[in-house]
């Protein structure tokens, strides 16, 4: 399928080009395509994993790069002003985008079948009716400005083959839908309620240029969503012990509800728990 055909491509391209000598010119296509060559024609001190690469697989890794190329077009560090403006530069990013997706869209349907698209479209939307504001930056800056601006979007889980009575929703959607059961989970410590931090990139200023709200806001958002799923009748709370391998902390709102209601309730609400995770 085109989809495995492009993760079997990215991967040789990261082995065969990305792991090796800096592509020279460097930020260019032409270096990475001279990188790709010079590692395929090497024949002393080569990798293992490079041993395992096929001649289709070096095939792929140009081919790749050719099409990586007609994609971003003009979004690249190399065709890029030394400064400019980091607002404008989204519309670019879109372009690029929507060019590496079509070949998703002329396969199966099922593919593009993914609610991030609708969060990314109106991160764009956003950007675009914004773009007459200001915000001088270098094109390596895009990188950290986008990403800041999309930790305060909410992606909805998607439902394809989902249990008919279960489903997986954010808080907000959560909010529009009555249930018999709601489980709400991770109640961990900076997972909810979300660290709000001022970005070192985007800062508060910054975020009130571009029309952004301030931290705070998500703070009181979140909370409001979580008390109304929490006044469900039957309501369930969850936590991981571990998240990547590594212990975590109860949300300082478990910690409190453990205060004020005491060892002994804490204690029933945990053996209560526990028939439910032994299903």
């Amino acid at each position: 399928s085109p989809a495995a055909r492009s993760v079997r491509a990215a991967a040789a391209l990261e082995i065969g080009g990305l792991r090796g000598p800096a592509p020279i010119p460097k930020n260019s296509f032409d270096g990475m395509r001279a990188a790709v060559a010079l590692q395929r024609n090497a024949t002393e001190r080569v990798p293992r994993a490079k041993k395992r690469l096929k001649p289709v697989d070096w095939d792929l890794a140009e081919d790749i790069l050719d099409r990586l190329e007609i994609a971003l077009d003009a979004f690249r560090t190399d065709l890029q002003p030394e400064i400019g403006n980091l607002v404008a530069l989204a519309a670019g990013h879109r372009e690029a985008c929507e060019r590496m997706m079509g070949e998703a869209d002329e396969g199966d349907a099922d593919e593009t079948d993914d609610p991030s698209l609708d969060t990314l479209d109106g991160l764009f939307d956003d950007l675009e009716s914004a773009e007459q504001e200001e915000l001088p930056g270098r094109f390596s800056d895009y990188a950290a400005f986008f990403t800041a601006l999309s930790r305060d979007r909410t992606v909805a889980c998607a439902q394809r083959s989902a249990h008919p009575r279960l489903r997986i929703l954010g808080p907000l959607e959560a909010r529009l839908l009555s249930v018999d059961r709601i489980v709400l989970g991770g109640l961990d410590e900076t997972v909810w309620p979300v660290r709000q931090t001022t970005d070192a990139f985007l800062n508060r200023p910054m975020r009130g240029d571009v029309g952004l709200s301030p931290p705070e806001r998500r703070i009181g958002q979140a909370a409001h969503d979580f008390v109304q799923g929490l006044g469900t009748h039957d309501a369930v709370v969850t936590r991981a012990a571990k998240r990547e391998g590594s212990p975590t902390v109860p949300s300082r709102f478990l910690q409190r509800l453990r205060a004020f209601g005491g060892d002994a309730v804490w204690a029933d609400a945990i053996a209560r728990g526990q028939r439910l995770r032994g299903l």
